[in-house]
């Protein structure tokens, strides 16, 4: 018997073979990246350049957890195992918690809709806490500040103690003891929290507690000029250094929310770089109340200050050349209402502290 001969294949077949692969095998890793490219790169960038200081450890949590680093504008996700960094914001959404193990061996649970910023006070920690709700358990010889809507509290009590601290939009702002002894310290006074709430008095500057008066209608203005000038926000010249690495662009984008419970720093840069001489305004209600003109090939961003008294829409343009860019925001109080009716609405939400 005659043996068959395999007959080999062309070249040109395997070399397409194996270029078909390698598309596969790029495709799949660019798919990979694209999911994992805040976790991979971004992240470990901005946390290069960050104080590494450690202020505990993530014990468990339920749900998506957003937490954002000194110095970025991105919030990332958080969950069991992962290390907290002194000066971390860190939000909690809808059916959401964090138990977080502090260095000082003190627990605390960070419950639903709740926004603070763990930082230290010389070798304590010191919370920040705009609104929300928290739950602790204090480690032996440990003392808590927690600054409560610039209201400063400090917890400390026997081992193994337990407390909880509330803020919802700033109407009731407390301190009790769920177990054990607990004291506060408030304005050079001492509270017991075992036999009493501590409650904070209300601020009469927020909206909720303000004297009745007629609400600021908007189509008052309907006669005004288009260009009316309004009385100007604080500004600041923008340092490089400023510049978060992760700055998105356009910023703020079109439809977006900025939620803040104090005076604020934010940056608008809706362009990279000017291609004619060019000129942004800020405008509330069709009244210019910010303008500042860049040079071509300049890089046109500002930093304005914006406070509770300056909540409204604003209307950010930039004009370079025939080009012309208009993009809308909202800044408000924090509130958990707010919150949840921007999502509903389809705004993107920002937290700022």
């Amino acid at each position: 018997m005659v043996k068959e001969e395999k007959k080999q294949k062309p070249f040109y077949f395997k070399k397409s073979q194996i270029l078909l692969g390698l598309a596969g095998v790029i495709l799949s890793l660019t798919t990979l990246m694209f999911f994992k490219y805040e976790k991979w790169i971004l992240e470990p960038r901005i946390t290069s350049k960050l104080n590494r200081e450690k202020a505990g450890s993530v014990l468990s949590h339920k749900n998506k957890i957003k937490r954002r680093y000194v110095g970025s504008m991105t919030f990332f996700d958080i969950g069991s195992g992962d290390k907290v960094i002194v000066g971390d914001t860190i939000f909690t959404e809808q059916n959401s918690l964090l138990e977080i193990k502090l260095e000082t061996g003190s627990r605390i649970v960070i419950n639903e809709y709740t926004m603070l910023i763990i930082d230290k006070d010389k070798d304590n920690f010191k919370i920040y806490m705009s609104t929300g709700d928290i739950t602790g358990e204090l480690a032996k010889n440990d003392k808590i500040i927690f600054d409560v809507d610039h209201e400063n509290v400090e917890i400390k009590g026997d081992e193994g103690a337990q407390f909880t601290v509330k803020s919802v939009n700033w109407s009731n702002k407390s301190f009790s003891s769920l177990s054990g002894k607990v004291f506060a310290s408030f304005k050079s006074k001492s509270y017991d929290l075992s036999k009493e709430k501590l409650e904070l008095p209300k601020d009469p500057f927020k909206k909720e507690n303000a004297p009745d008066k007629e609400d600021f209608n908007p189509n008052d203005l309907v006669n005004s000029k288009p260009e009316q000038t309004a009385a100007p926000l604080p500004t600041a010249l923008v340092k490089m250094d400023d510049i978060p690495a992760d700055i998105p662009f356009p910023y703020p984008p079109d439809k977006h929310l900025f939620l803040i419970n104090k005076d604020v720093e934010l940056i608008l840069y809706p362009k990279r770089i000017c291609t004619n001489d060019c000129e942004i305004k800020l405008k509330v209600f069709s009244m210019v109340i910010n303008s500042w003109k860049f040079k071509k090939g300049e890089m046109p961003l500002v930093k304005i200050v914006l406070g509770l008294k300056n909540t409204s829409i604003y209307e950010l343009q930039l004009q370079d050349g025939n080009q012309k860019l208009q993009i809308h925001f909202d800044v408000e109080g924090f509130s958990k209402g707010a919150f949840e009716r921007a999502l509903q609405e389809g705004y993107s939400v920002e937290v700022m502290n």
